[in-house]
């Protein structure tokens, strides 16, 4: 791209300028026809010359002007806008630390509301209590406003009786002795006016009788027109039916005849193709009997599908069984599982509780291999019907007796098929097993015991319930849970936020699941101690089993709140081999005492756990399906063959039924085919108008002249429709008559109170001086008591408003209030929001007062130099003018004077072009028009004239110089 210098710049910048100076000049050049006259070209060249050369003096004046401010504009526009920037700076950097500043206290005021939540939450129920407060109090408070406006407006009431009662009284007394004397002259004028109305109101009455019975009349005469209409009509159709018999009697003697003559060559047809008859017999005969076929072999195809099918749905229905069972939530171990155990249980000191990996390396390193393929066995099944069970902890985050019961009735059926496999005895539960479960979970609650961060467990607590309990222990192993409880990641705090809302059995299921796996398979770090306490590897005791859960709020571990974890306690029954053994050596075991609080009959009851045998079902399921699989293999060897069968019967039937066709075919173009089709057509048109005549016989009556019967018609309809007239005509005129009549009467009832006032010669109302003046007292009084009213009115209404505004704002602020954490979080964010909405709207108001400023800093300067450079405009525009002045003194040529004309708005050449002059803003359209002489004025710009008279001139020269080739323009080069 060429690089721009700046003299070409300034160059460009005095162009512009030279042309705004001279105005708008066409760029489309208009030339002299050949035969128009010439311009005068009388004037002096000298002074031309002179004019032209202070015009180009003034223009170079004018262009250096233009560039040197220009020039100047540019570095003071700089120097301007670094100092609106600097201030803008200042003030976006003032904003900005103000900005950080406020978020910074906001942030902390809201870490210290977030610390102190539980003060700053309300409840739904503590929100609704306060709700009903506010609305019990707003009601009381609205009775009270308005009993007290009741009372008011009483009183004011009863003022207001006692002052109009008494005017009232007195006004009566002045009128009564007027009205005594007026009251007889009424009732006299009342009479007559009265007698007059009753007397139009009896005609009325008479006319509107009359006006009845000519309607009846009509509707008479109506009746009669539309009977005999019908008897003309029915004349007319029976005419027609006559007409049309004939007709048909004609056509049916033809159609015999025909008939006649399509038999006989039938006949002799027939004679000719017996033959070919008994052929067709015999074909159809093949046909038959390949259908036969065909349909036996069908059905059997029908009935070996169904009995594939029906094998194939049972076949169907046992696998999808057999998913069920194999998907159903077990506990399922690797192959070598048990048997390493069992080779640890041969291995190991009646000491040793764990599987340490110094102790027991090498059984170690395999169970650890072993985990790895249990992992991968082992995934929680969702339980569709355990979905619709929903479960809800107790306030202090623990489960409810009923959902521990379900939770070790699950646990209990994972465990013990592996109990069994290693030859321990399974796990069983009581009502003391599941009470201690409760227990323990109630107590982690009670000591605030965060299992994710403490060292280990609650072994003063299990300790406290054990002797409580009256066993010597309650063994327990804990799992953390990240499945029973649904963890959500919250961005802000860069932590898992475990929720405990709409669980189900279905939760609770997994979360014991995954405990149990974890425990069984993920131990290898803790030496299996957890996994042998499971299985029962330790001492061979008769256990029982209580799983429990808890969680605290607001507890922490692991980059997660609300934390919690599974137990899974047990202790010794006393029925325990072991503990029977140890007692007969001599030791002491509460456990064993018939008295101690977990062996009470009520505490030792058992919970049934439930068993459903998945192994031998599955089993079973498996020997059906192989079953099923032979049996289905067998229906479609059948159905394979049946389908052949039949498609062979059905090609032998299509062959047997092509043949037919073809004989068919054959006798169709034959002699005698043609000769049956004529005949049953000439039978069938015959039997078609034997019915039609039939038909149309038992209308038609040969004994009734038709002809006369319709003339007989005609003439009464007639004489009914004349009837009917003179009935309407009679109805219009009595109508008419009772229209003037009800006019007058309404007339007169309208008029009467007026008559009766005229007649009687009523007053004119107007009172005298002492009932004048009272009844402006009574006017006084009711004025008075509207204003108090309405003063009242006012009063309440206020009162009401500032009371419902109240109480609106006090309901708001109470559902305002935050109900959870997460909705107290989000208030304080849209704190931080407003804070940056606020900042950045401050921020684009400084950058846009700054972009403001400049602007006008360059507005002020274009005013400057316009104002600058009006001088010099001025005087060109003065040469110019002076120019055209001696221009026109010296042409004294008839051609010179007509070659241009005009007005202020536009001038046009003797040739027809006309030049339109700028408008006010200096604007003009970028062409010369030409037009006829004779439309010249219709052809002319209506633009309004500006400027002074020198400039006007100026610019017309300008324009004559553009239409003949010559003058100002030419002189511009740059």
């Amino acid at each position: 791209m060429a690089k721009l210098n700046k003299s070409k710049v300034l160059k460009s910048v005095a162009l512009v300028g030279g042309v705004a100076a001279v105005g708008a000049v066409s760029t489309n050049v208009a030339h002299a026809d050949a035969d128009a006259p010439q311009v005068a070209t009388t004037q002096s060249a000298s002074n031309q010359q002179s004019a032209d050369a202070q015009i180009d003096q003034l223009n170079n004046q004018l262009q250096n002007q233009k560039a040197s401010q220009a020039s100047s504009d540019q570095a003071a526009i700089a120097t301007e806008t670094t100092k609106v920037n600097k201030t803008a700076s200042d003030a976006t950097a003032k904003e900005n630390a103000s900005y950080s500043d406020a978020v910074t206290k906001q942030k902390a005021a809201n870490a210290k509301t977030l610390a102190d939540a539980q003060a700053h939450i309300t409840t739904p129920a503590q929100q609704q209590e306060q709700r009903q407060a506010a609305q019990k109090q707003f009601a009381k408070d609205q009775q009270k406003l308005n009993d007290s406006h009741q009372a008011n407006l009483k009183q004011l009431k009863s003022k207001y009786d006692t002052q109009t009662a008494k005017i009232n009284d007195q006004i009566k007394s002045h009128q009564t002795a007027a009205q005594k004397e007026q009251s007889q002259k009424v009732a006299n004028a009342t009479a007559k006016i009265d007698g007059e109305i009753n007397d139009t109101q009896t005609n009325v009455n008479n006319l509107q009788e009359k006006v009845n019975q000519d309607q009846v009349d009509v509707t008479n005469a109506q009746s009669d027109v539309k009977k005999e209409q019908g008897k003309l009509t029915a004349a007319q159709d029976a005419l027609k039916d006559a007409q049309k018999l004939a007709d048909l009697k004609q056509q049916q003697a033809t159609a015999q005849d025909a008939l006649k003559k399509a038999q006989t060559e039938l006949a002799a047809a027939q004679a000719a193709h017996k033959d070919s008859i008994k052929q067709l017999s015999a074909l159809q005969d093949k046909v038959k009997e390949a259908q036969q076929q065909a349909d036996l072999a069908d059905q059997a195809y029908s009935t070996a599908q169904q009995n594939l099918q029906k094998a194939q749905a049972t076949l169907q229905s046992q696998q999808a069984q057999l998913k069920a069972l194999q998907e159903r939530n077990v506990i399922t171990v690797p192959a070598g599982y048990i048997d390493t155990w069992k080779e640890y249980l041969s291995q190991k000191k009646s000491t040793d509780y764990v599987l340490s990996k110094n102790d027991y390396p090498e059984l170690w390193n395999k169970m650890s291999k072993l985990d790895k393929e249990a992992q991968e066995l082992n995934v929680y099944h969702d339980n569709e019907a355990a979905k619709q069970v929903k479960v809800v902890l107790n306030a202090n985050g623990t489960l409810s007796r009923d959902d521990i019961i379900k939770a070790t009735q699950f646990a209990a059926q994972l465990i013990n098929p592996l109990r069994k496999q290693l030859g321990i005895v399974p796990f069983s539960i009581t009502n003391a097993s599941i009470d201690i479960a409760q227990d323990v979970e109630n107590g982690y609650r009670n000591d605030k015991w965060n299992m994710w961060t403490s060292a280990g467990h609650d072994t003063a607590l299990l300790g406290k319930i054990a002797n409580n309990w009256g066993v010597d222990n309650v063994s327990e192993s804990w799992a953390g849970d990240i499945s029973f409880s649904k963890p959500e990641w919250q961005q802000d705090d860069g932590l898992f936020v475990h929720y405990y809302d709409n669980l189900t059995l279905n939760d609770l299921y997994r979360g014991v699941y995954d405990a149990l796996v974890s425990l069984l398979f993920e131990d290898a770090e803790q030496d299996y101690g957890h996994t042998t306490d499971i299985l029962g590897l330790r001492t061979p005791n008769t256990e029982r089993l209580g799983v429990g859960f808890d969680y605290g709020k607001g507890d922490k571990g692991w980059g997660q709140v609300n934390v919690g974890g599974f137990h899974f306690d047990s202790i010794a029954d006393k029925t325990s081999q072991q503990l029977q053994n140890m007692a007969n050596q001599g030791y002491i075991w509460k456990g064993i005492d018939p008295n101690s609080k977990a062996n009470l009959p009520e505490n030792i009851k058992e919970i049934a756990i439930p068993t459903d045998n998945i192994a031998q079902q599955i089993s079973a399921l498996q020997s059906q399906i192989a079953k099923s699989q032979t049996a289905v293999q067998n229906a479609q060897a059948k159905d394979n063959q049946a389908k052949s069968d039949n498609d062979q019967a059905k090609a032998s039937l299509k062959t047997a039924q092509n043949n037919l066709n073809k004989a068919k075919a054959d006798a169709q173009n034959s002699t005698l085919v043609k000769d049956q089709k004529a005949v049953d057509a000439a039978q069938q048109k015959v039997d078609q108008l034997t019915k039609q005549v039939e038909d149309l016989q038992s209308k038609v009556d040969t004994k009734t002249d038709t002809k006369q019967v319709l003339s007989d018609a005609q003439k009464a309809l007639k004489q009914a429709q004349n009837k009917l007239d003179s009935a309407k005509q009679t109805y219009q005129k009595d109508t008419d008559a009772l229209k003037a009549a009800q006019n007058k009467l309404t007339s007169l009832k309208a008029t009467r109170d007026n008559d009766i006032k005229n007649l009687a010669g009523v007053s004119t109302g107007v009172d005298s001086p002492e009932v004048t003046k009272l009844k402006n007292q009574l006017k006084n009084v009711n004025d008075g008591y509207t204003a108090e009213v309405n003063k009242e009115n006012a009063d309440y209404q206020a009162k009401f408003k500032a009371a419902k505004e109240a109480y609106d704002s006090q309901i708001h602020d109470i559902d305002a209030k935050p109900t959870s954490v997460a909705e107290l979080r989000k208030q304080l964010d849209a704190k931080l929001d407003q804070l940056k909405a606020y900042h950045e709207a401050k921020l684009a108001k400084i950058k846009s007062d700054a972009q403001a400023q400049i602007n006008a800093y360059k507005r002020q300067l274009q005013a400057q130099h316009a104002k600058e450079n009006q001088p010099i405009l001025d005087k060109i525009a003065q040469i110019k003018a002076e120019e055209a002045a001696t221009t026109a003194q010296n042409s004294h040529s008839n051609a010179t004077t007509s070659v241009i004309t005009g007005n202020s708005n536009s001038y046009s050449s003797k040739n027809g072009i006309t030049v339109l002059l700028p408008s006010e803003s200096g604007t003009m359209d970028n062409h010369v028009k030409v037009a006829p002489a004779s439309e010249e004025n219709a052809q002319q710009g209506k633009l309004p004239q500006t400027g002074s008279q020198s400039a006007l001139a100026a610019i017309i020269l300008g324009a004559a110089s553009a239409m003949f080739g010559f003058g100002l323009a030419a002189k511009k080069q740059y």
